[in-house]
């Protein structure tokens, strides 16, 4: 039974806590110190500036769905219209907005950290931490102003939670996950992955176990309850002050990709999934772990952890019905679950080397140490990189456009971005100038001229090579021709501007 197991999980794990706790306040400080370590040098991410745009035009009282288009979820906007309101200018601002990223992840990530140091003891909590932070992929979108840090950070509360209601037995763990991940999808729809997870779980629990079939309905009322009641309450709420304006963004979404086979899609979703842990290799280290602890006859994940675990892992095999571009980052809610089955099995083997060597915590912390390490240096995107790259192209190009034009003129780019900096205004549809709604057709050269004209836009710019990232947006329009022989006939070509390797031609109106 759950009780009597978890009631000898609690006596072993208030032992564990008590044999100090430096390593995982040391790894936190640090943590904290490299998130928040020049947050704003870089400037160029396509993505976070369709963002930062969106949350502007929002700022000075534009409607989404009238006067722009808005991919972005209520509460996620109106958190960056907040943040905006404390920003003296443009980089100050986006400094804020990443800030605001940055400590969600970090604080959640920490929280986690703690309810599995709380069982399993300090030094299972500081690789499990570790091992999140570490992560290329957690560090690049963490300190971006992007919906998904938001939602991922929120995913670790609710995980986190879940554990402590195993843990405890206690039901308001459960509401309070039911929160938690209703947060998380008040973020980014796709917050409802691990929740799918943990339908599996419970499903799971009432094949097992169901002589105790009203524990567990009771249980997930709990979580249910509060869940939906956020997700889709609040969420019922912020839609109706702002407009219901996520319909035409949604029938996009759906739209694309809706060529695709069924064996292209299951294709393409068993590669995404392989890439997730090319993205993250450390992870690698739990299958010869496991083959140790095997061949040692020691169960390190016990029921029902492991079930809850296990449930989460094959929740991305739905994204087979999901024919839009999936990318690595959709998987990012598994990342605790495989950094906690990593750090069990490494608990499995320090158990063995404490029980054959005295006074191992040496070799047992620079054992984590050097995981840790492999993780930085191992995952992708690169650690390092990401943590001391440094542009001021960006906003010397921002100025450029303004000088080129008045408060009030019409400017459109590949990059929603420059016009958020420059504090120009744009097309209706800035925010969904992206690779995937070019490549799907939905923005085409046709369409941008006819925009352009409407508005009379002053100027355009197009980047046409080089930089990171490489041109994937405007230079590939289905019919680029069409809008090259527009912009000959109607603009001219002021300027190339290098910015950060990416060279951007600037054309003004005749």
């Amino acid at each position: 039974m759950i009780r009597a197991q978890n009631h000898n999980n609690l006596r072993i794990s208030a032992q564990g806590p008590r044999r100090g706790g430096w390593l995982f306040f040391v790894l936190t400080t640090i943590f904290i110190g490299l998130y928040l370590f020049n947050i704003s040098g870089w400037l160029i991410h396509d993505d976070e500036g369709t963002d930062l745009y969106e949350a502007w035009q929002l700022q000075i009282g534009n409607q989404p769905g009238v006067d722009f288009i808005a991919e972005q979820q209520p509460l996620f906007l109106l958190l960056g219209k907040t943040g905006l309101n404390f920003a003296q200018d443009s980089v100050q601002a986006v400094k804020i907005l990443r800030v605001l990223s940055a400590v969600q992840v970090l604080a959640g990530s920490i929280f986690f950290g703690l309810v599995v140091k709380r069982k399993w003891g300090e030094q299972t909590a500081a690789l499990t931490m570790g091992i999140i932070l570490t992560s290329g992929l957690v560090y690049e979108q963490a300190r971006l102003f992007r919906p998904d840090p938001m939602m991922f950070a929120w995913e670790l509360f609710g995980l986190g939670f879940v554990l402590l209601a195993l843990q405890t037995e206690k039901r308001p763990f459960w509401i309070a996950a039911g929160i938690s991940f209703g947060v998380a999808v008040l973020m980014k729809p796709f917050g409802i992955f691990p929740v799918i997870g943990l339908l599996f779980f419970f499903l799971y629990l009432f094949l097992k176990q169901s002589y105790q079939w009203q524990q567990h309905l009771f249980n997930g009322v709990a979580f249910a309850i509060p869940f939906l009641l956020v997700s889709v309450g609040i969420s019922f709420i912020l839609y109706y002050q702002l407009g219901f304006y996520y319909q035409e963004v949604f029938g996009q979404h759906a739209s694309l990709g809706q060529q695709k086979t069924v064996w292209e899609q299951i294709l393409v979703t068993i590669t995404t999934y392989l890439s997730f842990f090319l993205f993250n290799s450390v992870i690698i280290f739990a299958i010869p772990l496991a083959f140790m602890n095997r061949r040692s006859g020691e169960k390190v994940v016990q029921f029902p952890e492991n079930a809850l675990l296990y449930a989460q892992m094959i929740v991305p095999l739905l994204f087979v019905l999901i024919t839009r571009p999936i990318f690595p980052r959709y998987h990012i809610f598994l990342l605790p679950v495989f950094a906690l089955i990593l750090a069990l099995h490494l608990k499995g083997l320090i158990n063995k080397i404490n029980a054959e060597i005295k006074n191992a915590s040496v070799i047992v912390t620079l054992t984590i140490l050097l995981i840790l390490s492999f993780s930085i240096f191992s995952t992708f995107p690169y650690f390092t990189p990401l943590l001391t790259r440094q542009e001021d192209d960006t906003i010397t190009l921002a100025h450029l456009i303004q000088n080129n034009t008045k408060p009030t003129d019409v400017v459109v780019s590949d990059y929603a971005s420059l016009n958020f900096h420059a504090k120009r205004p744009s097309i209706y549809e800035a925010s969904i100038i992206a690779g995937g709604r070019i490549s799907g057709g939905i923005v085409t050269g046709a369409m941008l001229i006819e925009r352009i004209e409407a508005n009379e836009a002053k100027l355009v710019l197009l980047h046409r090579e080089g930089g990171n990232p490489a041109p994937h947006q405007l230079a590939k329009l289905v019919d680029l021709e069409l809008f090259e022989a527009y912009l000959e006939d109607n603009y001219q070509l002021i300027e190339i501007f290098d910015r950060s390797e990416q060279l951007i031609e600037i054309y003004q109106r005749r």
